[in-house]
């Protein structure tokens, strides 16, 4: 079943879920039950990506399954503003990101193409001409460790470059592991750690799935127990 989420400019139809989160959480821990550290990092990884695939090419299909316009989806895609447990504020946009090269191929680039039109134009171009990179239509933010691209502008010729795999962008790369140790998500909404305060809604569970397994995983890499 789809719910239909409207928070600010995050207009989307997403697919399930806390129930979902907290089975995919539970299947990730039983996957890990008992693998060497080395192991866990492989399982952890291969779970990632899938889940990548799966979030990137649903959005990327959304226009073909409906006529609704889909000028956004799921903005802001994690919390970008927390405080510490000092009360200190933490911001995922501290400063403007260091550019970032992104393999429109072999990179997770979360894209929703709004008109069909425009889509198969760039379609036809792209898959004719191949992909250019145009930096002042082509904006977009990568979020590291969880290494995902979110596009803001330039839609449709980015989508049409995901789909035939061709090409590459610049986008500004910023670090979410800055609120690792302050938020936490049950699959609809996000908390912070320490108070336990609603700080927004999740726009789509696969995010915060990613955004957990992100954390085990770095949590791992410290020598801390995930």
């Amino acid at each position: 079943m789809f719910f239909k989420r409207l928070r600010g400019i995050g207009r989307a139809w997403i697919p399930g879920g806390s129930a979902e989160f907290r089975e995919a959480v539970a299947a990730v821990s039983a996957f890990l039950e008992g693998a060497s550290d080395d192991r866990k990092l492989l399982l952890l990884n291969f779970v990632m990506e899938i889940i990548k695939n799966d979030l990137k090419y649903d959005l990327l299909t959304k226009v073909l399954y409906t006529r609704r316009h889909l000028s956004s989806w799921g903005w802001p895609p994690f919390p970008l503003v927390c405080y510490d447990e000092n009360g200190d504020r933490i911001e995922v946009f501290a400063d403007a990101g260091k550019k970032r090269a992104v393999n429109l191929a072999e990179d997770c680039v979360l894209v929703v193409p709004w008109d069909r039109r425009r889509l198969r134009l760039t379609v036809e171009t792209v898959g004719t001409d191949g992909f250019e990179f145009d930096r002042l239509n082509h904006w977009a933010y990568y979020f590291s460790p969880i290494d995902i691209c979110y596009v803001f502008n330039g839609k449709h010729s980015i989508a049409a470059g995901v789909g035939h795999k061709r090409g590459y962008i610049e986008a500004a790369e910023h670090d979410v592991s800055v609120i690792f140790d302050h938020v936490y998500t049950d699959g609809r909404y996000w908390y912070s750690r320490h108070s336990g305060a609603k700080l927004g809604p999740l726009y789509d569970f696969r995010i915060g799935i990613l955004f957990e397994l992100a954390w085990q995983k770095s949590q791992r890499l410290s020598g801390c127990p995930g």
